[in-house]
């Protein structure tokens, strides 16, 4: 067998713990229903994420288990305020990150599906996942991931279906919003 690469021992890694703060989080919302003393005391304790905004300043954020879930709830809310329902797919092009974290989960919370991809895809790739996934809604990592990917999706007809987009990181300039009939929000609009 070949040896792995450090950077994909390092990606792996990071994979994993981002699984298990997401089994965490399942297990969590499991014991409030049916431990709910146990659950606010484990609420307090604290978990890191880190907050890859794409500039690789490796900026760790540290919640409370409830703070991440009230964060979750949040922003569940404020996809289903923009028209998000049960059933309905969201694509998420952004790389892992806590904002990535809480749009999938708050996304699953309101019993949407999620397309996920890297930011280093094709454009092309990209488009093929929103057509196919037939979503809903687009999230993406930032402004510069949406000057990519939306000119192929209006060529393709995509943005039809598009109801929103959730821009999680360095916000969006005013000109973009909206874009045509589609609303271009920020992660703390959403929030």
């Amino acid at each position: 067998a070949g040896s792995s690469s450090g950077s994909e021992k390092e990606a792996f890694a990071q994979a994993t713990e981002l699984l298990v703060t997401c089994l965490v989080n399942v297990a969590m919302c499991r014991l409030r229903l049916e431990r709910p003393y146990e659950a606010i005391e484990a609420a307090d304790h604290a978990i890191k994420l880190d907050e890859n905004n794409g500039k690789g300043e490796g900026v760790v954020v540290q919640l409370t288990y409830e703070e991440l879930h009230d964060e979750i709830c949040l922003f569940a809310w404020g996809l289903k305020s923009l028209g998000a329902e049960k059933g309905q797919s969201i694509c998420i092009f952004s790389e892992n990150s806590a904002r990535w974290l809480v749009a999938d989960q708050g996304g699953a919370m309101i019993g949407c599906t999620s397309a996920l991809r890297g930011i280093t895809s094709p454009v092309e790739e990209l488009s093929f996942i929103a057509e196919n996934s037939q979503a809903r809604g687009l999230i993406v990592q930032n402004e510069q991931t949406l000057n990519q990917v939306w000119p192929t999706m209006v060529k393709n007809g995509q943005h039809e279906q598009i109801g929103f987009v959730v821009v999680l990181w360095d916000g969006v300039a005013e000109k973009r919003r909206p874009e045509g009939d589609v609303p271009v929000l920020t992660y703390d609009d959403v929030i």
